[in-house]
């Protein structure tokens, strides 16, 4: 059977998928990850805090597969891995599309100029530009047509230009 070191949080998504060839052992803490690391040929072993999560990679000598979510794995010794030949599999890309959407937004923000309905709307005041206009709308009631499925819409548009 290979040995496999998985943090506890995962358990619930990951157990009922296992194949019975591997022999999951999930920590629920640094200690029970550090106790169980030396015994691993598979390790998941995403911590918050770097340090205890590298240290466990120090510790797994045998493992032949480590897994992260983590995209950047800088802080790992890398070079110590290499040594091993242990394989390496991370979550690179894992936020591309949410970074994505993020940069457009910003892009929009600036490009729309959103600090000036910022302003207007601090004053109370309608801008008549494509900066004032949310969409193709010019006003709360053409909002809430366009939002006619959610009940709340008018009043939330409303409120917006308050």
């Amino acid at each position: 059977m290979t040995k496999a070191v998985l943090s506890a949080l995962i358990r619930p998504m990951l157990e009922p998928y296992l194949p019975p060839s591997i022999d999951a052992h999930f920590f629920t803490s640094i200690e029970e990850l550090h106790a169980l690391a030396p015994t691993a040929e598979i390790g998941w072993f995403d911590l918050d805090d770097k340090e205890p999560m590298a240290e466990a990679v120090r510790l797994a000598e045998n493992m032949k597969w480590f897994n992260s979510i983590y995209a950047g794995l800088d802080f790992l010794p890398l070079d110590l891995l290499h040594q091993r030949g242990t394989r390496i599999t991370n979550g690179a890309g894992i936020n591309a599309v949410a970074i994505a959407e993020y940069v457009v937004m910003g892009m929009l923000n600036i490009a729309k100029d959103y600090r000036t309905v910022v302003r207007a709307q601090e004053k109370h005041e309608w801008l008549m530009d494509s900066a004032g206009q949310a969409g193709t709308c010019r006003n709360p009631r053409a909002l809430a047509r366009l939002w006619r499925d959610r009940p709340a819409s008018e009043a939330a548009a409303r409120s917006f230009w308050r």
